[in-house]
């Protein structure tokens, strides 16, 4: 074993004879304080501390290293200082508090739930993915807002035939052919991939390294799928072994019906039926003088039937199963021979792409199919250094909630930060409706908006709602509290922070001017952000009416006993 490690904070690695990396752990004043053992592929950064910048410990510690562990511990190092996220998060959890649930105050579940359905197994498993995993980096989003665009511009007629033919292709994640049968279900993925890949022209669909298989293993195929055994998937002439055996087959086939024939006259029953290895008929026919008339045996009496066998039938079933045996044995070594010519990994590539181009139709097929208007967002680069791109980080126009009947379309510009209004106008739904949009863009779909135009977000942080931890005898204020001071901690200006009535539980004049403080951090920090409050907030605001309409510009405060009298919850 050898151990390097950094004089102070830096890397520990251990190496056993054949210079693989065994453990990764953080060293902190020459003392190991590694949470446990990890191995190359269960990898977890957090373990690590940050490296010494440029020091000759961090030289000389990369000197002492195998190649490819140095290049590991380079990038490792890289990442460390100059962290990049992986997707935008949704579920934050910092300190001894989880923040709230971005996902369920966002109700993004319902949201791909009711918009998008997938009709393939490997686009169900794609989606949850890219819902799990939404794109931080604005190219890869714009890559998929037009795939969606090109499909929505095929119209409803033509996706609707695109999604039919992918249902067809449909099989489970990983799926690898294990006997002859399962070819038929490859022949079939493979003709339906063809008819999508006409619909919608893509050139990646690697179906020249499927030529082989095509030419050599389908015309050996039978359409109407397996029967007997595996090898019946296979037509005649394929195997002249395999001809013979089913030729035997249907020779003990023909046995059998004049052996039940005989039985049902010898007993006079016409209602004896042949089961799998035996015969059945009614109770009668369990008398001692009808079973020694065909020399039978009672196998089995149920309440209503009795199976009983012959010598004749057992001699049959036993020539079945003979050439059952030799049938699966012909089947096996084909299976093996066709196998060569099948390209597994390619045949895993067409599966891939059309479980990608599944995901991209769910998002077309909901764009034609939910009235409102839809369009596609234009996504913002965090490094472009555009003063402007960072004052405007969210611009909606006429943008609307898909899960809220009815919704008036509002317009929403970053400008505005405090919504205000009476209860019930509206302020959570506009906040959710930026949430929503901002996700939809970021996994590649459309944005039901007029026009959308936005920063790529590497976290949404959300606080909504009222909670104590009593187990850790902690008050609703004091949660509220930690979960904002994680906010203003942790967040950065590429960060969206949706803010949902906080402060309200203390006097308002101090929960007021808690709320402003706040904001003004995070808009002084570049952070944008937008909170729906009662509060008369010395921010720039909007007001939502009765209409549900934003009003820029104005400010409104709550009247909830006027609220409450004109419902009839209180009475004069």
């Amino acid at each position: 074993m050898v151990s390097v490690r950094c004089s102070r904070t830096g890397l520990e690695v251990l190496l056993d004879a054949n210079k693989k990396l065994l453990r990764v752990g953080t060293v902190v004043e020459g003392s190991r304080v590694c949470r446990g053992p990890k191995t190359l592929t269960r990898f977890d950064a957090a373990d690590l501390a940050l490296f010494c910048r440029d020091t000759p410990a961090y030289r000389e510690t990369f000197a002492l290293l195998p190649a490819h562990v140095a290049t590991l511990a380079v990038w490792l190092c890289r990442k460390l200082q100059y962290p990049e996220r992986a997707d935008l998060e949704l579920a934050v959890f910092v300190g001894n508090f989880a923040d709230d649930d971005a996902r369920g105050f966002l109700c993004l579940q319902d949201l791909t739930d009711r918009l998008f359905q997938q009709t393939t197994a490997q686009g169900k498993a794609l989606a949850k993915t890219w819902y799990e995993h939404p794109l931080p980096k604005a190219l890869d989003a714009v890559l998929r807002h037009a795939a969606v665009k090109r499909t929505v511009a095929l119209g409803e007629p033509r996706i609707k035939l695109l999604r039919r033919n992918l249902k067809q292709c449909s099989c489970k994640p990983g799926f690898k052919p294990a006997c002859l049968s399962d070819f038929l279900t490859v022949q079939n993925i493979l003709e339906n991939a063809f008819k999508v890949s006409k619909v919608v022209p893509i050139n990646t669909v690697p179906f020249e390294r499927l030529e082989d298989f095509g030419r050599v293993v389908v015309p050996a195929l039978r359409s109407e799928g397996r029967s007997g055994c595996d090898a019946d998937a296979l037509t005649n002439g394929v195997d002249p072994e395999l001809d013979a055996s089913r030729e035997r087959r249907d020779e003990l086939q023909r046995h059998f019906l004049m052996l039940l024939h005989d039985v049902k006259r010898r007993l006079g029953n016409p209602q004896i039926t042949l089961g799998e290895s035996a015969f059945v008929g009614p109770r009668p026919v369990a008398k001692k003088d009808k079973m020694a008339a065909v020399d039978g045996t009672i196998t089995k009496v149920l309440k209503d039937s009795v199976h009983f066998t012959t010598v004749e039938l057992n001699e049959l079933l036993a020539q079945r199963a003979a050439v059952r045996e030799e049938m699966n044995a012909v089947g096996d070594r084909l299976f093996v021979q066709f196998s060569d010519h099948f390209c597994f990994p390619a045949f895993e590539q067409v599966c891939a792409i059309m479980g990608e181009i599944d995901v991209l139709a769910s998002f077309a097929w909901s764009t034609v199919t939910n009235p409102g208007a839809w369009c596609v967002p234009t996504l913002l680069r965090n490094d472009d250094g555009d003063d402007e791109d960072e004052e405007n980080a969210v611009n909606l126009i006429d943008a609307w909630h898909p899960l809220v009947a009815s919704c008036v379309p509002n317009t929403i510009d970053s400008d505005v930060v405090a919504l205000t209004g009476h209860n019930r106008t509206g302020k959570s739904t506009v906040l959710r409706v930026v949430g929503a949009c901002v996700f939809l863009a970021q996994i590649g779909s459309l944005v039901p908006a007029r026009r959308a135009r936005m920063r790529t977000f590497e976290r949404i942080w959300t606080r909504s709602g009222t909670v104590d931890h009593l187990h850790l005898q902690n008050s609703t204020f004091v949660v509220e509290m930690t979960r904002l001071g994680n906010i203003a901690t942790y967040s950065n200006a590429n960060h969206l922070v949706l803010l949902d009535e906080i402060c309200a539980n203390t006097n308002a004049a101090h929960g007021a001017a808690l709320a402003v403080a706040l904001v003004h951090d995070l808009r002084r920090r570049g952070v944008a952000t937008f909170v729906a409050t009662h509060y008369d907030l010395d921010l720039p605001s909007a007001t939502m009416t009765e209409q549900h309409k934003l009003v820029p510009g104005q400010r409104t405060q709550a009247d909830g006993w006027n609220f409450c009298a004109e419902r009839g919850y209180i009475s004069n």
